[in-house]
């Protein structure tokens, strides 16, 4: 409290009353806008949530609308194994034609 009401004079006093009431008032209104900011990131997110899609895999063996689910994971995990394997075999044949031990 700036001054206790018998040392000021009514005019003093209407006016610290108004600086109070606008001091309130800017308080009010930052309250407001900080609520608003927080409601339009909340508002955001859910509309991300809503926007994202959710993807069904079909399990029906009578699908004949390109690959398989887990068709192409068969399919590199030969690959690995072709290529790991052609590698093993080139690796063995130039150690054992290449290289002489003494």
């Amino acid at each position: 409290m700036p001054y206790p009401s018998s040392l000021c004079s009514e005019n003093e006093m209407e006016e610290l009353s108004a600086k109070k009431a606008r001091k309130l008032k800017r308080k009010k209104q930052k309250r407001k806008v900080r609520f608003e900011l927080v409601e339009k990131k909340k508002n955001k997110r859910n509309k991300k949530k809503k926007e994202k899609t959710v993807v069904h895999i079909s399990t029906d063996s009578n699908d004949d609308e390109g690959p398989g689910v887990y068709e192409h994971y068969i399919t590199r995990t030969l690959f690995l194994v072709f290529a790991l394997t052609a590698f093993g075999l080139a690796f063995n044949y130039i150690v054992e034609h290449f290289i002489h031990y003494k």
